[in-house]
């Protein structure tokens, strides 16, 4: 009874995004972004990479980014209190004497918790070890305690862990998930997880959730309404077919499921897409999206969820409509309980399907319809939208930033949209 209306909700919401062609779109951006300038940076000429985004009550931005500073990159946060006017002074997260390791799909995660707690945890090297570190501010964003490494010591020093995500549970608990090498050959990799019990002081020992992993699409991790904690990840299936899996655990991470697999895709690629999957709780509901292209008639970012901890999925649907070359989705869930997706894509109509890349924005409603792809304004003809992200702030504010990487000099952009705007 329950597999018949999940596939009827798929089936209505699949005509649900026809019939909302004709309705008016619920929000209006600036008709330009605007470039993320960091007072008291010197000029990057490394580039801004690894960008990830969220947003508190008041128009406040908390953006985590890779800056040069004093010479050399570092992982920095900036805030703005104006939402998006300007932004402070620059706050170090990581430490002088670490080499950042931020490329691709390997950027840095953040996580606010509240108004107070932000969490960061990204790539770094020292020397010829490779690891997942971790910092907090427990003042707002004001500064950043030591960090912490949380990859086991244990771990051989010559193999890579990278490409980390994270989630915290409603009782504060924290989970950071990561590609590990450690016990595969470089043709795949692991999952790897640590958990924080008291707020990110300490990380437990690793676990490893699942092995078989394509080597360079980022997991992902979710807390359900009930309190399982969803890994999503990118399985080598045999044939080198590369699909989207899940792995459940009931007990706060110290035991995972076997793989379930999150949609039967079919895509055959000898190498790795770098790309994985965003993931997001609403409700009662956990969503995921993934870039696939299985087949011609599913190519782009897929959507499906689940009311049930990952034991069934809702058939997917193709989130990204017309939008040609979608990828790398982005999640936010909104105070008026409805979700935005965020990827990057080219328009079909111009330059015959081979425009300049941009940000989409798709509305997810709470009864499951897809609003069509709307095009975030993306700056000058001949820039560039890499790997845009999403937050939601407060009284319908929304916020999309990206990397540009065009030009002498690559660049953070942010923009601004509004719900009901006039």
């Amino acid at each position: 009874m329950k597999v018949r209306a999940l596939a009827l909700t798929a089936v209505y919401l699949l005509t649900g995004a026809a019939c909302r062609r004709a309705t008016e779109r619920p929000l209006r951006f600036e008709t330009a972004p605007r470039l993320v300038e960091v007072r008291g940076v010197t000029s990057a000429r490394h580039p801004r990479i690894g960008v990830d985004l969220a947003s508190g009550s008041g128009g406040v931005i908390h953006l985590l980014a890779v800056v040069e500073g004093a010479g050399h990159p570092g992982l920095a946060l900036v805030t703005s209190i104006d939402g998006g006017e300007s932004f402070g002074p620059p706050v170090w997260v990581s430490r002088v004497g670490g080499e950042l390791d931020s490329h691709g799909e390997n950027g840095p995660a953040l996580h606010l918790v509240g108004q107070s707690a932000i969490y960061a945890a990204w790539g770094q090297r020292t020397g010829d070890r490779s690891d997942i570190a971790f910092a907090r501010s427990l003042d707002f964003g004001g500064s950043f305690q030591a960090p912490v490494t949380i990859r086991d010591r244990t771990a051989t020093v010559s193999t890579y862990g990278g490409y980390p995500s994270m989630a915290v549970a409603p009782n504060g608990d924290i989970y950071v998930v990561w590609l590990d090498f450690r016990d595969q050959s470089m043709e795949t990799a692991s999952v790897f997880l640590a958990r924080s019990v008291d707020g990110g002081a300490t990380f437990e020992k690793n676990v490893r959730v699942a092995s078989g992993v394509c080597p360079c699409c980022r997991p992902s991790a979710v807390v359900a309404a009930g309190g399982d904690l969803l890994v999503f990840w990118r399985k080598v299936y045999p044939g080198n077919i590369r699909d989207m899996a899940v792995s459940v655990s009931a007990d706060r991470a110290q035991t995972f499921s076997e793989p379930r697999r999150v949609a039967v895709d079919g895509w055959k690629i000898d190498g790795c897409p770098d790309s994985g999957p965003a993931s997001v709780r609403q409700r009662d509901r956990v969503y995921v999206a993934w870039l696939t292209e299985g087949a011609p008639e599913i190519a782009g970012v897929r959507m499906t969820w689940t009311e049930d901890q990952g034991k069934t999925f809702a058939p997917p649907v193709l989130a990204s409509q017309d939008v040609l070359d979608a990828n790398y989705p982005s999640f936010a869930a909104t105070p008026e309980d409805r979700l935005l997706l965020v990827f990057q894509g080219r328009e079909r109509s111009r330059r015959d399907g081979w425009g300049d890349t941009r940000a989409e924005l798709v509305e997810v409603a709470a009864d499951g319809t897809l609003s069509v792809p709307m095009a975030v304004p993306g700056g000058e003809i001949g820039a560039r939208v890499v790997r845009p992200v999403v937050a939601a702030g407060s009284v319908g504010r929304v916020f999309v930033s990206w990397t540009d990487p065009s030009g002498a000099n690559p660049k953070v952009l942010l923009s601004r949209g509004r719900r009901d705007a006039r």
